[in-house]
C-alpha cells in the first residue's frame, strides 16, 4: 500500500483520531460505540493494543524517530504505519530497516492547507504545524471521512493522561511543556474549520 492508496479509502465512514489525553479512556468504556471505526492512533497509542482494530493508522511527527529500537518494536500488528519522508531519510537507521515493509510515507507541508483529496494524493502531502494532531487530523480527511471525532486531543496537561500511558513515555516527553497542549487543540479545531470537516470532541461531547 502507498500513500496514493489512502486517498478517500474510508470515503463516509467517521474517523477517530486518538490522543494520549484522559478522554481516550472513553474508546475501552464504550467499545460498542466505536468499534468497527477507522482510527488515526498519535504517537505512543500505537504500542496500546487494546484500541487497534483492522481499520487502524499510526502517524508519527514528532521526536519518536528518534526513540530507540525496543521502543519501536511494541507497535502492535495491525497498525499500518504513515510516517514523514523527513524522519525516515535522516533519522535513525535502524528505525527505518524496522518500518520500512509496513510503512506509507508522506512529505510535510507546512504552508498550505490542502482540501482537494486529489491534490492532497499528488503532492504526497500533508499538513503539519504544532505537533502530530494536525498531521493526523489531515490524514483522516484524507482518508475521506464524514465526520472526525477527537479523542485523547483534550488541550490538558500530561498529568491528565488515559490510563496506563504515563507508562509508555520517555521522561524527556513527560517533561515537556504543558502549555503546548492548549496551543495544539487550538491549531486543530482551526484545521477542522479551515476542512469544512465536522467533528465531535470526546472531551467536550461525551462524559471522560
Amino acid at each position: 500500500m502507498n500513500f496514493k492508496d489512502l486517498n478517500n479509502r474510508h470515503a463516509g465512514e467517521n474517523i477517530l483520531v486518538v490522543g494520549s489525553g484522559i478522554s481516550a479512556n472513553l474508546i475501552a468504556r464504550n467499545s460498542n460505540v466505536f468499534e468497527g471505526l477507522p482510527r488515526v492512533l498519535l504517537n505512543h497509542q500505537c504500542i496500546k493494543g487494546d484500541i487497534v482494530n483492522d481499520k487502524t493508522y499510526g502517524i508519527f511527527t514528532d521526536n519518536q524517530l528518534d526513540y530507540d529500537i525496543d521502543w519501536w518494536s511494541k507497535i502492535k500488528p495491525g497498525v499500518q504505519l504513515v510516517l514523514p519522508s523527513m524522519h525516515m531519510r535522516y533519522g535513525k537507521k535502524n528505525i527505518y530497516e524496522i518500518t520500512k515493509s509496513n510503512a506509507i510515507i508522506f512529505d510535510y507541508d507546512t504552508r498550505t492547507i490542502k482540501t482537494d483529496r486529489d491534490k492532497i494524493s499528488a503532492d504526497n502531502s500533508l499538513y503539519a504545524f504544532c505537533g502530530t494532531a494536525t498531521t493526523a487530523v489531515h490524514l483522516a480527511y484524507y482518508l475521506g471521512a464524514k465526520k472526525i471525532i477527537l479523542v485523547g486531543i483534550d488541550g490538558t496537561t500530561r498529568q491528565d493522561r488515559a490510563r496506563d500511558i504515563e507508562d509508555i513515555y520517555p521522561k524527556e516527553v513527560k517533561n515537556a511543556n504543558p502549555d503546548a497542549y492548549r496551543t495544539i487543540k487550538k491549531s486543530v479545531i482551526e484545521l477542522l474549520h479551515n476542512l469544512g470537516m465536522p467533528y465531535l470532541d470526546a472531551s467536550q461531547d461525551f462524559i471522560c
